[in-house]
């Protein structure tokens, strides 16, 4: 039960994360793969600070698991934005699909963002060791 705020922080902070990484692309016009690794980082940074010294574990797994849920959203969004900002600069002369935009869109290094967003969302809420305890002044 302890994961369950440190999950909503996680999922907050990745809704947040996506509609900036939407906003940011449909303002420029061209896509950018490391507003994923953006919003694992924000994400993972949430679930460490709202799980607190429960670290461990769970709280990695949960990272990655929600993690990679919000960069698959947030990466449909984008590619979704982009179709319909092209369809309306061209004033519905380009007709995409979605996977037909994104492989237009996507290069092979693309992947190195998703990986290294993975890598930050596993390691941030690492186990760390009990603080230790002061006696005060004497």
């Amino acid at each position: 039960m302890e994961v369950i705020p440190a999950a909503l922080a996680g999922l907050a902070s990745g809704a947040i994360m996506i509609m900036v990484w939407v906003r940011y692309e449909a303002g420029n016009g061209q896509y950018h793969a490391w507003g994923a690794t953006l919003v694992a980082l924000v994400m993972a940074w949430a679930i460490a600070l709202v799980g607190g010294r429960k670290r461990g574990p769970r709280l990695q797994l949960l990272a990655i698991g929600l993690a990679a849920a919000a960069m698959a959203a947030g990466q449909y969004l984008v590619i979704r934005t982009l179709i319909v900002k092209a369809m309306r600069d061209t004033h519905g002369q380009a007709q995409y699909g979605w996977w037909q935009a994104a492989s237009q869109l996507w290069s092979t290094r693309d992947a190195l963002f998703f990986i290294i967003g993975l890598a930050f969302a596993g390691f941030v809420p690492h186990r760390r060791p009990a603080a230790p305890q002061r006696e005060g002044l004497k």
